[in-house]
């Protein structure tokens, strides 16, 4: 039996790749698990943070498999941009 982490976890893994090969047979540039550096003084951190998509190097794209969207899922994204160029995110 799978407990409900385990289903969660595996509808996101199908939305992603739905979304991914749409993304890609249309023609655009998709990259996954994209680690976002943490900078700090002279200082870069690889490690942590993951954008699950990056479309075109433009639009970050952060997918949740949730019946319910918690506030700290907003707040995910938004600090995703702060560390990275890009300047457009959607949830």
């Amino acid at each position: 039996m799978i407990g409900s982490t385990g289903i969660r976890r595996k509808r996101k893994a199908h939305t992603k790749g739905t979304k991914v090969a749409e993304l890609i047979d249309k023609g655009f540039d998709v990259r996954r698990q994209v680690p976002i550096p943490i900078k700090y003084k002279n200082l870069e951190f690889d490690e942590g943070f993951r954008a699950d998509l990056i479309v075109e190097n433009i639009v970050l794209v952060e997918l949740k498999a949730s019946e319910t969207n918690h506030p700290v899922y907003y707040r995910q994204p938004v600090s995703y941009l702060k560390l990275s160029s890009i300047r457009f995110g959607l949830l």
